[in-house]
């Protein structure tokens, strides 16, 4: 299962320039994920991930913020 190997990659990323994790339980400015976007765009890229927490050990927390 690929979904599988790449949620457990995520869980032991290291949080930094490529990637950025937010819990975003149940909302999330819009405005704030732009801007952190435009930031991972400048680094060369990158992922944005809602619903996995941002300290460790990382939890799948799921996320409501987006429909």
């Amino acid at each position: 299962m690929q979904d599988d190997h790449a949620i457990k990659e995520l869980l032991n990323a290291k949080e930094g320039e490529q990637v950025q994790f937010k819990e975003a339980k149940n909302r999330f400015d819009s405005s704030e994920a732009a801007r952190i976007c435009c930031a991972l765009s400048n680094c060369g890229g990158g992922k944005l991930v809602f619903g996995i927490s941002d300290k460790r050990p990382r939890q799948i927390v799921g996320s409501a913020a987006f429909d």
